[in-house]
């Protein structure tokens, strides 16, 4: 692990930055699955945007080229390509290139709202299976991070605070330098979280956020909308603090209630305390870890209500008050007590 990466915002950036982009040194033999990954995260950062698009304009217009002679010729059995990748780039040709749009966010009162078109492409995975217990077994026939088609969106690997961590760009990001940290990779551990890990990641949260501002961490149990049974945790580098952090809230310290149950909490052991008692409820969580803090929503398991049509389910980001919509109407329409309404459907009786 290349510690230098985290001595400050400017470094993690820029590491970040020129691994992604990478793909685009070799854009005569483009890989589809990079091709996706470097897509989604640049229309999602415009700084990024401004110093890809050219190139990746080239790739994807040598990859209709690739894909279309392999059709016409009837030869689309020996495509060896990821059956997912295929589709989201089938599904950009389908659109056109011209029209993909690029992540776009406002307020709607207190919380946020985003408009993220290619996200909206990728399949639900294991978040759209109804769940009864919020630990299952591992398996290795699974989507997890030890599959060979995920090694290249590898960002980092190795030892950070005496733990062996592995960093993965995320294919679809929701937040600034959106990153997978996945701790203990290859011991196949399921997304049931230990008290190890989840001092690790306060340790790693107070420590690196010295250096880099708003570096933040979150968490889905297996349960409330974790896509992948392989434990892992979301990094980011946040610019501004999520509406669940405003000073007005009971939780932290004002006078008006948030619309889920939310417990906050200064030290790992009462936090670990917390969820423990969760885990032997079965119920299901999303954490939020920022610097001394983390914030806790027990909540409802997926698959035991219904949510409504403008958002895929509610994991850690919109517990913490950030809404993602798929299409222009419902970002247009998307209002205060859409969002209020969705909440209380997760409290707990």
């Amino acid at each position: 692990m290349n510690k230098a990466i985290f001595l400050s915002k400017e470094n993690f950036c820029k590491t970040y930055i020129k691994g992604l982009l990478k793909v685009l040194e070799n854009d005569e033999k483009p890989n589809l699955g990079s091709f996706i990954r470097v897509c989604a995260n640049t229309y999602f950062d415009p700084s990024i945007y401004s110093s890809a698009k050219k190139q990746l304009k080239i790739i994807f217009e040598n990859l209709v080229s690739k894909y279309r002679e392999i059709f016409k010729k009837g030869n689309g059995e020996l495509i060896q390509e990821n059956d997912e990748d295929l589709l989201i780039f089938l599904k950009i040709v389908c659109i056109g290139w011209d029209n993909l749009k690029l992540t776009e966010k406002r307020k709607v009162g207190i919380w946020n709202a985003q408009f993220n078109q290619i996200r909206s492409f990728r399949p639900k995975g294991i978040a759209k299976k109804p769940v009864e217990e919020i630990k299952s077994l591992f398996d290795e026939k699974d989507f997890n991070f030890n599959k060979p088609s995920l090694q290249n969106e590898r960002f980092s690997e190795g030892k950070l605070e005496d733990e062996q961590i592995t960093l993965f760009y995320n294919k679809y990001p929701i937040v600034e330098f959106h990153t997978l940290l996945v701790p203990d990779r290859l011991k196949n551990i399921p997304q049931f979280l230990h008290r190890k890990y989840h001092n690790h990641i306060w340790k790693l949260t107070d420590k690196l956020s010295a250096n880099i501002q708003g570096l933040s961490f979150g968490y889905n149990s297996y349960g409330a909308f974790a896509s992948v049974n392989h434990l892992h945790f979301h990094m980011f580098a946040q610019k501004e603090e999520f509406p669940v952090m405003h000073k007005d809230w009971k939780h932290n310290g004002g006078s008006k209630d948030y619309p889920a149950a939310c417990k906050v909490f200064s030290s790992p052991d009462d936090s670990w305390s917390y969820i423990n008692e969760l885990h032997k409820k079965n119920i299901a969580y999303n954490l939020l870890y920022v610097q001394g803090k983390v914030y806790c929503f027990p909540r409802k398991k997926q698959g035991t209500y219904e949510h409504s049509n403008w958002t895929s389910g509610f994991a850690w980001y919109e517990m913490s008050g950030c809404m993602i919509t798929f299409n222009r109407k419902d970002y247009n329409m998307l209002d205060e007590e859409a969002i209020s309404n969705e909440f209380a459907k997760l409290m707990i009786n």
